[in-house]
């Protein structure tokens, strides 16, 4: 799994630095808090993997809008954090309601996720993976709400919500 959970931040930290459009049509609101500190949500990114009979999708989020040229490579991106939610459920399809956030060394079953909380402090390991927490989602299609808490080991807690239309980035294997 702790594999699993390494491609998981290279994919992340990949997508964000080689996909999505400058030409937009999605927009998000929200904040979260973490360390005392409140910040808005203002872009974000969903991708989503159906693979033997499981689906998963990662919805990565920031204050900062991430500007791509034609090519896909990042032109702009000044942000000081990136939120990141995996979701896991069995089936070909999303399904809404409450998953349990788990730690990444533990094995994913059904209504699972991972939150990664990427920041300067962090980023250089991969971000700061949660080990518990709660996340409740609902929408289809790009538009989506999250609301979420999720509990670190060093005893930091991070709060937030977001909602509105992500940008979608389609993956194929």
């Amino acid at each position: 799994m702790k594999n699993s959970f390494n491609y998981i931040i290279i994919l992340a930290l990949l997508l964000l630095s080689s996909c999505g459009s400058d030409d937009s049509d999605y927009s998000l609101e929200g904040q979260v808090q973490f360390d005392g500190t409140t910040m808005p949500i203002r872009d974000g990114l969903f991708s989503e993997i159906i693979e033997d009979g499981s689906y998963s999708a990662s919805f990565y989020f920031t204050e900062s809008p991430v500007s791509f040229d034609e090519k896909f490579e990042l032109i702009n991106f000044t942000g000081e954090y990136l939120i990141n939610v995996i979701i896991f459920s069995v089936g070909d399809s999303f399904a809404p309601g409450n998953y349990a956030v788990i730690d990444t060394d533990q094995s994913v079953n059904d209504k699972n996720a991972y939150i990664i909380m990427v920041n300067e402090e962090n980023a250089r390991a991969g971000g700061l993976p949660a080990i518990g927490g709660a996340l409740n989602i609902q929408g289809s299609g790009d538009a989506y709400t999250l609301s979420f808490v999720a509990d670190f080991e060093d005893g930091r807690e991070l709060q937030g919500n977001v909602s509105g239309k992500f940008g979608r980035i389609n993956i194929t294997f």
